[in-house]
């Protein structure tokens, strides 16, 4: 036998060796388990559902599988469960509308977890699930009616945890995507508060100090009925006195090398801040200074 016809040969009984391929599984393959979760049988639903293969279904009814798996790991308080499954069936594209109820669950049990309510063998908090879930859901369900609450909450819980630079990136999130939300007030004041938070002192960078100010005086301008008006005003002033105080520090310093025309200039700056102590100082500072030294140029002159 020649080598060609050895060669076609055993093509040929390769070829008849091979088994077809599966037809992938589709939805009407689930309708066992969804007729036993409607009896209430959740355990015999649960036990059907794991000896199938989600990856041996078509692309749609895996969308359906993660659904089903989520309902019922949820109806069995196995919410870390859930949350996969919940999070792989919005991940699967799922439409607005069948989303919703996934959409609900997930945002009560990233707040479970974010308040404590669930814990790790029953002793240990996992508030971080909880950030995460919801951070996942506002990302994956844009439209959800609960995606500006979980930036909220993730935002809240950055700034309670004094993570002012992590708050500030939040919110400012949530002011783009829903600036007409409930949550907007609050993100904007609290952003002017993250600011004033990063501010140690009289001594930080005026940067600093001018950038809470003016994030805190836009949110005054723009929230006439704002909820926390007062609070805002408080920390404008408050910020008002650091500023002022800021300019008494830097004149002391020029006055104690004998510059005395940049103590001059920075006490006038402070006192310019009616109505705060530093420019009380600043006056006082001022009655007190020389006059400017007359400069070497006229000094020399006939």
């Amino acid at each position: 036998m020649s080598a060609r016809v050895y060669f076609v040969l055993l093509l040929c009984g390769l070829a008849a060796c091979q088994t077809p391929e599966k037809d992938p599984l589709a939805s009407s393959d689930l309708a066992e388990v969804r007729a036993l979760m409607a009896a209430g049988e959740n355990g015999s639903a649960w036990r059907t559902l794991q000896g199938l293969e989600e990856e041996d279904f078509d692309r749609f009814a895996q969308a359906e599988y993660s659904q089903l798996a989520g309902d019922l790991a949820y109806k069995n308080g196995d919410f870390d469960l859930a949350i996969r499954n919940y999070e792989n069936f919005l991940l699967a594209g799922a439409t607005a509308q069948d989303s919703l109820q996934a959409a609900a669950r997930l945002f009560e049990m990233g707040c479970a977890y974010m308040d404590g309510e669930v814990r790790i063998l029953g002793v240990f908090s996992d508030s971080h699930r909880g950030v995460v879930t919801l951070q996942h859901l506002a990302a994956w369900a844009p439209d959800s009616p609960y995606a500006p609450e979980c930036l909220a909450r993730v935002a809240g819980a950055a700034f309670e945890s004094n993570r002012f630079g992590e708050a500030d990136a939040d919110y400012k999130t949530l002011l783009r995507f829903y600036p007409n939300s409930e949550w907007a007030d609050l993100a904007r004041f609290r952003i002017g508060l993250c600011g004033l938070e990063r501010v140690k002192g009289p001594w930080s960078d005026p940067k600093l100090i001018a950038q809470a100010m003016n994030q805190l005086e836009t949110y005054l301008a723009q929230a006439p009925s704002g909820l926390h008006r007062e609070e805002a005003i408080e920390a404008v002033s408050h910020l008002e006195e650091l500023a002022g105080q800021h300019e008494v520090l830097v004149g002391d310093y020029y006055l104690s090398i004998g510059n005395i025309r940049g103590a001059r200039l920075h006490f006038k700056e402070a006192a310019g801040r009616q109505g705060t102590s530093a420019a009380e100082t600043a006056n006082l500072r001022l009655a007190d200074l020389p006059p400017d030294p007359v400069p070497l140029d006229l000094e020399i002159q006939p």
